[in-house]
């Protein structure tokens, strides 16, 4: 036999869920804070810190860091940090397996109840999802002869070989130079810039950068921002890595925490990284689309077979976007990237969308300290091969620079250089022939052993092939053909062994 049963080794989405999680709680604020008079700006980070099962429930834990900037009675701007523990759960349903999480805000509100006491509340939405096997029976094309004539087309498909997860410790003094001298941590907030993977002995080396932008008031009261890059660099141990596996890794913060160090002008910085890897590997295999026997009849049972194509993305993007903030003085614009949707396009590219949220801290007409969060769409464009019928990714987006330049009273114009990277996977329906039955021998009666036939430019060779129930390698050397495809008008003698 020419041809033999097998599968096609792919993975599935089988666990694809959001759950929601409340973050709650107060702040009392020592004695030597001074009181609130007005909460100037606020945000909240949401980290997760563990994933348990627990009978037939996902259990997602972490905390959510508040981040309030106020203004004092004295006047002086002021910043205070609060974690609140929150939970999240959903059914599972299956075995035990390697979970893939994420976290983010939904809605926040920070509250003054009084002076010296602030409210924290905190709405987080936790995402989960695992892969599972999901291998397609097909028909291969095999090495022996046959009766069968076999249409054999390349199929290419990927699937889950590897899950990892590393916590990177991370501690250090960033000592800031070259600015004014730092009196109070006011607000900061976390980026990761993905980097590259490589597998060593089936062990991957993760690297990437974790930048931290912190906007603090100085000695002399101006509002300053301070940019620091920590590189990170983990070996995750996975089984099913090997070299020819194409790895994604992505990186979270578990904890973290920043403070002053005393009398100096230094930022003390501790927390927990988590770095998190999925490998995939691609498999080429030769299907069976289609078959037709020259001696017998055939009954072929047709079949589809959805798989997914693999596709590494490694880009850096330059986004130059405009914001409206009513303000007469802007201290900071700190922009964060989220995607939240890929699909396919009209035109059958690939579609990557998203928001920018930029944190802004300025100043109005009135010399009042005032910030806002705003969000900026934005869309980019990935090349697809084929007629792909649906889309998804593991890519990770990070900000490695930014800048922003006040155009006039109202307007500013924020350029921000991105890099994207991970994989896309796209999915590709194929016709295939699931299994083929010979019902017995074909009986030509008085037809004739050999034909002339005039084939149209465009006429594909199997087709004719098939007509005739002649083998098409016969009409390629009868004719001194080399393509599978007539690229004109001729004739061709078409004989019967």
């Amino acid at each position: 036999m020419n041809y033999e049963k097998g599968s096609v080794l792919c993975s599935k989405l089988s666990f694809n869920a959001v759950c929601e999680g409340a973050a709650e709680g107060e702040l009392i604020l020592p004695d030597y804070y001074p009181p609130i008079t007005k909460i100037v700006k606020s945000g909240v980070s949401p980290y997760v810190k563990s994933k348990n099962f627990y009978g037939d429930k996902l259990v997602v834990e972490g905390s959510a860091t508040f981040r309030v900037t106020y203004l004092s009675e004295d006047g002086r701007l002021c910043g205070v940090f609060s974690s609140v523990p929150f939970s999240a759960s959903c059914r599972w349903e299956g075995e035990e397996t390697m979970v893939r999480t994420s976290c983010r805000s939904e809605y926040f509100d920070v509250r003054a109840l009084s002076p010296q006491k602030l409210h924290f509340k905190a709405t987080v939405s936790v995402g989960a999802e695992a892969f599972s096997p999901a291998d397609q029976p097909v028909l291969l094309a095999a090495q022996g002869d046959g009766e069968v004539e076999l249409r054999t087309s390349e199929a290419v498909c990927c699937r889950n070989t590897a899950f990892g997860q590393k916590n990177i410790n991370i501690s250090d003094e960033v000592p800031v130079e070259g600015r004014p001298v730092p009196a109070e941590i006011l607000d900061y907030s976390l980026d990761f810039i993905p980097g590259e993977e490589k597998v060593l002995e089936g062990k991957a080396v993760a690297k990437g950068d974790m930048v931290l932008t912190v906007i603090y008031r100085s000695e002399e009261g101006s509002v300053e921002v301070f940019e620091h890059k920590i590189a990170l660099s983990q070996v995750i141990d996975a089984s099913g890595l090997d070299e020819d596996t194409l790895c994604c890794v992505s990186f979270s913060p578990a904890e973290f925490s920043l403070s002053l160090k005393e009398d100096e002008n230094t930022l003390l910085y501790d927390g927990v990284v988590s770095a998190e890897l999925t490998g995939w590997k691609s498999e080429k295999y030769q299907v069976v689309s289609d078959a037709f026997s020259p001696g017998y009849e055939l009954e072929l049972k047709p079949g589809r077979a959805v798989m997914e194509k693999a596709l590494f993305q490694n880009e850096t993007i330059t986004f130059n976007e405009r914001i409206s903030v009513p303000a007469a003085k802007i201290h900071s614009v700190v922009p964060k990237a989220r995607i939240e949707k890929i699909s396919v396009g009209d035109n059958g590219e690939g579609v990557i969308s998203g928001v920018f949220v930029c944190s802004v801290f300025y100043e109005d007409s009135e010399g009042m300290f005032s910030g806002c969060d705003k969000e900026l769409p934005f869309t980019m464009k990935a090349p697809l091969d084929g007629n792909v019928m649906s889309l998804r990714g593991d890519l990770s987006m990070g900000i490695a620079s930014s800048a922003f330049l006040c155009t006039d009273a109202s307007s500013v114009e924020v350029r921000m250089n991105c890099t994207v990277r991970g994989i896309l996977f796209a999915a590709e329906e194929k016709e295939i022939v699931s299994d083929i039955t010979l019902l017995g021998e074909k009986q030509f009666g008085n037809t004739a052993n050999a034909v002339l036939y005039f084939a149209r430019e465009g006429d594909c060779l199997w087709d004719v092939a098939k007509e005739f129930s002649v083998s098409p390698a016969l009409i390629m050397a009868d004719n001194g053909l080399s393509e599978e495809v007539f690229s004109s008008d001729q004739r061709i003698l078409i004989t019967r062994g």
